[in-house]
Parts: structure tokens; sequence; C-alpha cells
């Protein structure tokens, strides 16, 4: 084998063992932007067929890189829209790919990164009739929490290589929903015992939701807490803003200021209590 071969293997190695079709990565157009962390206008035709042959892509005889990339996007939208209908009916349901804990609590720390915050504010934000029958904002907004959680160097005491695969935005919703879904269950029963012990005494074995209740509480983002409880602010759905009126990012429904009422007199009382 001469040295020309040799040289056109290793550099064609990357995507022989590593990449397959969950790497490539779509625009908002569903152009593919990437392949792995490769740049698809860095990616030469020779590689791209290669790709495309190692990942069962039929070539269908097509010489442009153009309309090879275009085969590899709809290839990724298929593999999308596979691994989507795998995603459960019920918000209640674990998805069948979160294999433990620390997945999850990957994803509520990545929630809060301030980088995203005015996406996750835009999924819990009260919206109009319109902005209801949208799912491009929810899509961009879980995209971006996506590419937080695939980003191996945020959030490195919780490491990527130690939690489950996570590839599409739908996917990482699903997951969003089960959290809130229980978060909220144990809200209801931590508020409602009047006493407020411990909200850890509240979540069973979830225990990855004592870090969602204090990260909601340290951050004090209305929205967000909205979002989680699944209580409407005090704006209802069905109102619309005017012409280039622009949406507050902070409304306090009645619940929760009250809720935050209860939290500072059991505060006052305890240190009452410690200092008598």
């Amino acid at each position: 084998m001469n040295v020309s071969c040799i040289s056109s293997i290793l550099h064609l190695t990357p995507f022989a063992v590593a990449l397959r079709i969950k790497d490539v990565k779509l625009n908002e157009y569903k152009e593919v932007t990437h392949i792995g962390e490769f740049e698809i206008e860095k990616v030469t035709l020779n590689n791209v067929r290669f790709y495309m042959s190692k990942n069962s892509i039929k070539l269908l005889r097509k010489t442009r890189k153009h309309d090879l990339v275009g085969l590899i996007a709809k290839a990724k939208l298929e593999y999308d829209a596979a691994t989507d209908k795998l995603l459960p009916k019920i918000a209640g349901t674990k998805p069948a790919f979160v294999t433990c804990d620390m997945t999850l609590t990957r994803i509520i720390n990545c929630f809060f990164d301030s980088s995203i915050r005015s996406e996750m504010q835009s999924v819990g934000n009260s919206v109009s009739k319109n902005e209801l029958d949208s799912r491009s904002m929810k899509c961009h907004a879980y995209s971006k929490l996506l590419d937080i959680y695939n980003d191996g160097t945020k959030f490195v005491e919780i490491p990527i290589e130690e939690c489950d695969a996570i590839d599409t935005p739908k996917s990482i919703e699903a997951v969003m929903k089960f959290i809130n879904f229980h978060y909220k269950k144990s809200n209801d029963k931590w508020d409602q015992s009047g006493s407020h012990d411990n909200f850890g005494n509240f979540v069973g074995n979830k225990s990855y939701l004592v870090e969602y209740w204090k990260l909601l509480h340290d951050t004090d983002d209305a929205i967000l807490n909205s979002y989680a409880t699944s209580e409407l602010p005090a704006e209802v759905f069905n109102s619309s803003l005017k012409k280039c009126e622009k949406r507050p990012n902070k409304i306090v429904s009645e619940k929760l200021q009250t809720k935050k009422a209860k939290m500072v007199l059991d505060e006052r009382r305890v240190i009452v209590g410690v200092m008598q």
C-alpha cells in the first residue's frame, strides 16, 4: 500500500470509526451544517461519500457534494422522526433512553445555564394564541438546551460521558416534561403539608428533584417556576401583545407570591426559636 493510500485512509478514520447519522447537525432550514465537530463546508467530497457508505445512505449515482449532503440531511430527518416516535405519550413516563439519574441531574443543571435563560423562559412564558400554534419557538429553545447538554465543557462535575445519549430536541423536551410532571406532584405535597418540612421528604426516590427545587429557588425566576409547576402567571393565555410591545421578563403568579410569603414566615419562626 503506497503512502497516498495510507494518508487517505487515516484522513477518513474519524468518519469511519465514530460518526453516525445521529451526529449530523442541521440548521433551522434543515440543512447540514456539521457532521460531528466537522463543518460540512470543510469536509471533502470523498469524505462525504465514505461517510454515506459507512452509514448505509444510498448515493443514487449523485456526484455533486451539494446533492449528497442533501441526502444526508434527509437521512438525519428520518432518523429523528423514528427516534421521536419512541417517546412516551404520557409526561409521567420516563423516556426509555434514560437509564440513570445522572442524565436527569445534568439536564436540570443545563436548563438553568445563563447562556440560554431567555430561550428557557420562552418555553415557560405565557403565550399568545398565535405562539401556541407554533412549534418553532419550542424547537429552537430545546435545540439550545440539547447543545448545552452535549457540550462536554459544560458542567464537568456531571460528565456527559457518564450520561445517556440524547439526540433530538423532542427527546430532551420529553425528559423535561417527565421532570416537571414529578416535580409538580412533589411540590404539591410539600405545599399541602402546611409544615413546609424539607422538600427532600416529598420526592421519594427521585433525589434529582431536590436539585431542581434548589436551582428554581436560587434563580428566583417566576417564569421558570410557572413552567415547573404548570401554574398560569397573572397574564392569561388568550391575551395578545400590541404591535412592537415587548413581553415582560417576569410575571409572578398570586400562588407563587403566597408560597414565598409562607417560606419567609417559616424562616423567621426558625430564627426566633433559635434566639429563644
